[in-house]
C-alpha cells in the first residue's frame, strides 16, 4: 500500500515589503500548488500590467529550483495568460550551517569609510545579505569571515549594514582583488559566533550609533554581521594576539545595550586594555585567528544562550514588487497553499 503525504494551509504577505516567503513544511513536496486571493483592499488582481498578477502557482520535482508555471490576471483580457517563471518562482530548501552560494568574483575592496567592495557580476546580493569574503589581494584582514552587506549600486556594496558601515580607512593598502559567497543560511544556529570588527573602551560612542555612549565598566563590541544577541544574554570576547585588547580575552560578561544588529555594550571591563587594532597583511598572510563573540551559558529557564537549532526545510515562494515577476508581489494578499509528498515519484513512461 502506498500513502501519499498531502498537507495545507495559508499565510497573508506582509503589510509592507517584497520579501520572498519562507514556508517551512515537514517535507520537502514532490508537488505544490498556490492561490493568491486579492488583497487587502479587496483588489482581486485588476491590473494594466501584462501579465498581471499571480493568481495561481504550480511547481513539481524535477522543475529547476525558482521556476514556477503560473496563470496570470491580465486586464481587459479575455482570458488568463500562462507564465513560466525562470526566477521567484518555488525553490525548495533545507537549511544547514556553512551552506554557500555561488563564487562571486571582484575587482576588490577600498581604504576608506566605508570600506566598499566591487564585483563583477551585477545585482547579485541585496542589502542585508551575509558574504564570506575571501582572496583579499593585498589586504587579507577581511578575508576569512561573513559580513554583511549594503547594496549601493548594481555592483557595489559596502560593509556593514544601513546605518553602520565599516571604515577600512585605517589599513595599510586596498584589496586588489576579491571573492564572495552568500552565506544562505546565517541563523541557522542562534544565537551564533560572531566576528569582532571594533571594540570601544568606556566613555567611547560605538561605531554607527552617535547615541550611544558606552558606560564605565562596561565595553561597546561591533560585529562583521548581525550577531542576534538581546539584553540580558551571557557572552565571552575571545581576542588572539595581534589584535590588541587581549587583556579582555575570554572574559565573560552581560549584554546590557544592543544599539543596532551588529553593535552591543557587553560587562566587561576595558578600561586597562590595549586598544583593538587590525594586524598587517603580512600577519594576516602568515595566518591569524579573528576575535570572536561567543555566546555562553545559560540564563533564567528558557536556557537562553543555548544554542538552538534553526534548521528547516520547506520551500521559498519568489516575491517582488514588479507585478507578473514573482509569485507574489502584493501586499496583505490572503494565500492558499497544497503540498503534497508522493509515495511513489516516476521520472519515466515504463512502471
Amino acid at each position: 500500500m502506498f500513502a501519499d503525504a498531502v498537507i495545507s494551509g495559508s499565510f497573508t504577505t506582509p503589510a509592507s515589503g517584497n520579501a520572498a516567503q519562507i514556508l517551512q513544511l515537514p517535507f520537502i513536496p514532490d508537488v505544490f500548488e498556490i492561490w493568491v486571493q486579492g488583497n487587502a483592499a479587496g483588489n482581486n488582481w485588476t491590473s494594466a500590467a501584462s501579465p498581471g498578477p499571480t493568481k495561481y502557482a504550480f511547481w513539481q520535482k524535477g522543475m529547476a529550483s525558482g521556476t514556477a508555471l503560473v496563470t496570470a490576471n491580465t486586464a481587459g483580457a479575455a482570458t488568463d495568460t500562462s507564465v513560466f517563471l525562470t526566477t521567484n518562482g518555488i525553490t525548495p530548501v533545507q537549511s544547514a550551517a556553512n551552506l554557500y552560494g555561488t563564487q562571486q568574483p571582484g575587482s576588490g575592496i577600498t581604504k576608506a569609510t566605508p570600506a566598499v567592495m566591487t564585483l563583477t557580476n551585477s545585482n547579485v546580493y541585496a542589502t542585508g545579505s551575509v558574504v564570506l569574503l575571501e582572496a583579499t589581494t593585498g589586504a587579507l584582514q577581511f578575508s576569512g569571515i561573513p559580513w554583511s552587506v549594503v547594496s549601493t549600486g548594481a555592483t557595489t556594496y559596502n560593509l556593514g549594514i544601513t546605518g553602520n558601515t565599516f571604515s577600512s580607512a585605517g589599513f595599510a593598502a586596498a584589496a586588489t582583488n576579491v571573492v564572495a559567497q552568500q552565506v544562505l543560511y546565517p541563523s541557522a544556529f542562534f544565537p551564533y559566533i560572531s566576528y569582532i570588527t571594533a571594540i570601544t573602551a568606556a566613555g567611547g560612542t560605538v561605531p554607527g550609533s552617535s547615541s550611544y555612549v558606552v558606560l564605565g565598566g562596561q565595553t561597546g563590541v561591533t560585529t562583521s554581521f548581525p550577531h542576534g544577541l538581546s539584553v540580558g544574554d551571557s557572552v565571552r570576547l575571545i581576542i588572539p594576539a595581534p589584535w590588541g585588547a587581549t587583556q579582555i580575552s575570554g572574559q565573560q560578561g552581560i549584554v546590557t545595550a544592543v544599539p543596532d544588529a551588529i553593535t552591543f555594550a557587553v560587562t566587561i571591563n576595558s578600561s586597562a586594555a590595549a586598544a583593538f587594532t587590525f594586524p598587517t597583511t603580512a600577519q594576516a598572510q602568515a595566518g591569524v585567528t579573528w576575535p570572536q563573540v561567543i555566546p555562553f551559558g545559560d540564563q533564567a529557564f528558557a536556557f537562553d544562550l543555548s544554542a538552538i537549532d534553526l534548521d528547516y526545510q520547506g520551500l521559498i515562494i519568489g516575491n517582488s514588487s514588479t507585478v507578473g515577476a514573482a509569485i507574489l508581489s502584493a501586499n496583505s494578499a490572503l494565500c492558499l497553499w497544497v503540498a503534497q509528498k508522493s509515495a511513489r515519484v516516476y521520472t519515466s513512461l515504463t512502471f
